[in-house]
């Protein structure tokens, strides 16, 4: 019967360090080696979604430590140029599956990620949209893959769960309540590892 709804506008700052943002995080970290399902719903209304170069993040697992990791979360889920992106520390993933077509407005697009965090070669994450795997090709001359191994953490001190905007690149710009991002949030699940995908999926 209910949605979370979020909006931001050029310029607004919550405070000197939480800039151009309107999120909100879990409580805790989820702390050591451990896997994790997420499944979620995300609708961008088309009037607040014309492509934009200037990047934004949506939902991202950012590391606990603060003082001694800032910068670019772990993973994230987000958009550029009217198309979704992953990111890895900070790096866009080349996806095929994303990069075949724009994102939808005006429509709800469904997720569900699954990840082992680990800041050691064990860790790994695989990602679904609207039921389907997302694939990513990590070079030129590998295959597609669904699953990606490595490293999905800096430390094992554990990550935050953050929904909402986070769009960087309105940093230091004037308010401008013309220039604007709204989205919806929608069916939130958090499961461990016992669970499984048909526990998440929205």
């Amino acid at each position: 019967s209910y949605a979370a709804r979020f909006e931001l506008r050029q310029g607004e700052t919550a405070s000197p360090t939480l800039k151009s943002r309107a999120e909100v995080t879990t409580a805790q970290p989820d702390a050591g080696v451990i896997e994790r399902w997420y499944g979620f719903s995300i609708y961008l209304p088309t009037d607040a979604w014309a492509p934009d170069t200037l990047a934004e993040i949506l939902t991202q697992w950012h590391q606990a430590d603060a003082s001694a990791f800032t910068g670019s979360p772990p993973l994230s889920v987000g958009a550029r140029n009217g198309k979704w992106e992953v990111a890895l520390f900070g790096t866009p993933l080349n996806s095929p599956t994303l990069s075949a077509a724009s994102y939808a407005t005006g429509a709800w697009t469904d997720w569900v990620v699954h990840v082992r965090w680990s800041a050691d070669s064990t860790g790994f994450f695989e990602l679904w949209r609207n039921n389907q795997p997302v694939m990513f090709k990590p070079s030129a001359t590998s295959p597609e893959i669904h699953r990606v191994n490595g490293a999905t953490s800096y430390d094992n001190l554990g990550v935050h769960t953050k929904f909402g905007i986070y769009k960087w690149g309105w940093n230091g710009l004037p308010y401008n309540a013309n220039n604007k991002r709204v989205i919806f949030y929608d069916d939130l699940r958090i499961a461990d590892q016992t669970a499984g995908y048909a526990a998440v999926r929205p």
